[in-house]
């Protein structure tokens, strides 16, 4: 029986702090066929950090709704974002004043996305997290890194089925095994957008 998604707003952006989750983000979303969007700087080859995250949301596609539902495709009510989440996945800055106000969004409480914006964060980064939950069996230097995340997360082009849900919810419960992320909000969010919209015909 076909299966196909009832609308096509976009339900997330994530704002990725380099390449890495760039390319979790890119595996998940073409898994699930996902209309989600995925931002970054230099297509993840420069950070973006916990201290800088304010700075980017007030400039281009981010800085009023008018510029960011032209964008991104975001379903707007009332100057509203409707049924949509905006997702900052970051590793911990070496500069620690910024992580309370990041986590708790007293960084963010002047912007107009306070409501949508949910803080991810891998401490102290993406590495250590899918090392210690047994997705790579050693910390790569950064010139072997993409090259094995690529192989680790690739970018599928298969049809949505059962499979492809369903490893996206073992990636979540695996992440769920560790208090150094919450990144399964992400991951869980993902899935449930799937469930909630797909519709037989």
């Amino acid at each position: 029986m076909k299966k196909h998604l009832k609308t096509n707003y976009t339900k997330a952006i994530v704002i990725v702090h380099g390449a890495s989750e760039r390319q979790i983000v890119a595996n998940i979303q073409s898994k699930l066929h996902l209309n989600i969007k995925v931002h970054s700087r230099d297509k993840g080859n420069t950070s973006i950090l916990i201290s800088c995250l304010k700075d980017e949301l007030n400039r281009t596609y981010f800085r009023n709704i008018r510029e960011f539902s032209q964008r991104f495709g975001v379903e707007v009510i009332k100057s509203k974002p409707l049924n949509f989440k905006l997702f900052t996945i970051m590793d911990k800055d070496d500069d620690e004043k910024f992580l309370e106000d990041y986590m708790n969004k007293n960084m963010f409480k002047d912007h107009w996305l306070f409501d949508c914006i949910v803080p991810i964060l891998n401490n102290p980064d993406l590495e250590e997290i899918l090392y210690e939950i047994g997705y790579v069996d050693q910390k790569y230097k950064d010139k072997d890194k993409m090259r094995n995340y690529s192989s680790i997360f690739p970018i599928s082009c298969n049809k949505l089925d059962v499979d492809a849900v369903e490893a996206v919810e073992a990636f979540s419960k695996t992440l769920r095994k560790t208090r150094k992320t919450n990144m399964y909000i992400f991951t869980e969010y993902c899935v449930s957008l799937v469930k909630d919209t797909l519709v037989n015909i």
